[in-house]
Order: C-alpha cells, then structure tokens, then sequence
C-alpha cells in the first residue's frame, strides 16, 4: 500500500510529533514477528527544550538505513508551510549518532503513537 507522500521529488513523508525533553533512539525492525532483528543501525538524537528538533532523512536503500541532512531546507520550508508556529522557531539541527552497535543497544521504551 503506498502512501500519501509530502513530495513529488521523492518518495518520502515528513513527520512531526512532540516529545518531552530528552535523549531518543530510532532503530530497525522487522515487523514479521516470526523473524528477528539481529542487525540494525541505532539513531540516536535529543530533544532540547524550546526549540524544534530536526532529525533530517532516514531511508531504507536497499541494503541498509541510511540517515541524510540533504533534504534540510525543502523540510523546513514544508514545516513552515503547514504549522505557522514553525515561522519562528528555534530549529536544532541534530547531527544524528550512529555509533551506537544494535547488539549493545536495550530497548528502553516503544512510541506507539508515530503516525
């Protein structure tokens, strides 16, 4: 099933949601439950208070997840055009870690809510 997509450009979707202040992970899954994750990149970022925290692109190639910055300015340009609060916020670019190896990584938590 495809979905809606933010872009004509590419084949992409942009999310915003809004968390308390802290640090965050993002990792792969597979979402077969008679299959395992053994390898994974962990995306780690942080929310900061008061200000919006950009976390770029992260998209699958084929082979691996990839986390990308390259899109920055179209993103900002699309929050600002859908969420007027954007126009004045104080944008925090996050350098994404990746170093983070997925068989030291325990699971803290789930966010069930992402769209």
């Amino acid at each position: 099933m495809l979905r809606n997509h933010s872009f004509t450009d590419t084949h992409s979707t942009v999310r915003t949601i809004e968390l308390p202040v802290g640090k965050y992970y993002l990792i792969g899954w597979h979402p077969n439950p008679y299959e395992i994750t053994i390898k994974s990149p962990v995306f780690e970022f942080e929310v900061k208070n008061g200000s919006v925290s950009y976390i770029g692109n992260i998209y699958y190639n084929g082979v691996d997840l990839i986390w990308s910055s390259k899109y920055k300015a179209r993103d900002f340009e699309y929050f600002k055009s859908k969420n007027s609060s954007f126009l004045h916020a104080a944008i925090d670019e996050q350098n994404i870690n990746t170093n983070i190896k997925f068989r030291d990584f325990k699971v803290k938590g789930i966010i069930w809510d992402v769209p």
